[in-house]
């Protein structure tokens, strides 16, 4: 009976049959995934004793792979856990599960640097972790899909630029995470991202990229799972 084609069960917004108010409806959102590790310590404490970081350097990127490690039985628990959360993740977009981990590495940032607007071509959903870090720190930033409208209706100016009072969910061309300990962020590969220069003595963050894991049947997989 209504007038809106409903493609998506979770909609933010009641569908009417007649619009005597304008109605806002919120289509194509980016969503992230937010949620702190119940079990940080553990984590923080074994990963810096497995990989040797410390205080005294600053070891950059490191490609570890450490979603293949099954003989450490903390990093087998938090990619557990990682995993669980971002099949979650999956589940609210309707994407058919399961995904599993492809890849990962940790960075361990060196003094002044940072990491540059970017994406995780060719996977489906990206996490960041929180390993060692300051929450006074620069943030991780994500950006619009529409980023850059050069007709500027917001009105900012060069003086006002980056003042978030001019913007909110909807027109906001970036958004702004704190590096808080043992936090993970879970969101689309595709979304553009980046770490500002660091600024306090330490900073370790985790990375995954996950796709889809096979299965024998897709199909059957769907029929014994509810979506």
């Amino acid at each position: 009976m209504n007038n809106v084609d409903i493609t998506n069960s979770q909609l933010h917004f009641q569908p009417e049959d007649n619009y005597k108010k304008l109605s806002l409806h919120s289509w194509f959102p980016t969503i992230v995934g937010v949620v702190d590790c119940p079990f940080y310590e553990e984590v923080k404490e074994k990963f810096c004793e497995f990989y040797n970081i410390n205080d005294d350097v600053d070891m950059g990127m490191n490609w570890s792979a450490f979603h293949n490690e099954k003989d450490v039985w903390v990093i087998k628990k938090f990619n557990k856990w990682v995993t669980k959360n971002v099949n979650e993740y999956a589940k609210f977009h309707k994407h058919v599960t399961p995904f599993e981990c492809t890849e990962s590495w940790f960075i361990d940032y060196q003094q002044y640097t940072h990491n540059p607007w970017h994406k995780h071509n060719g996977s489906v959903y990206s996490t960041v972790f929180f390993l060692v870090s300051d929450k006074n720190d620069s943030p991780t930033c994500f950006r619009s899909p529409e980023y850059g409208d050069m007709k500027n209706p917001s009105g900012v100016t060069s003086d006002t630029a980056g003042e978030y009072r001019f913007y909110n969910t909807v027109s906001a061309p970036t958004c702004r995470y704190a590096p808080i300990p043992g936090r993970l962020l879970i969101f689309r590969s595709q979304t553009e991202h980046m770490a500002d220069f660091k600024t306090t003595k330490k900073r370790v963050i985790i990375s995954q990229n996950f796709n889809q894991k096979k299965v024998e049947s897709r199909m059957e997989y769907l029929t014994n799972n509810e979506y």
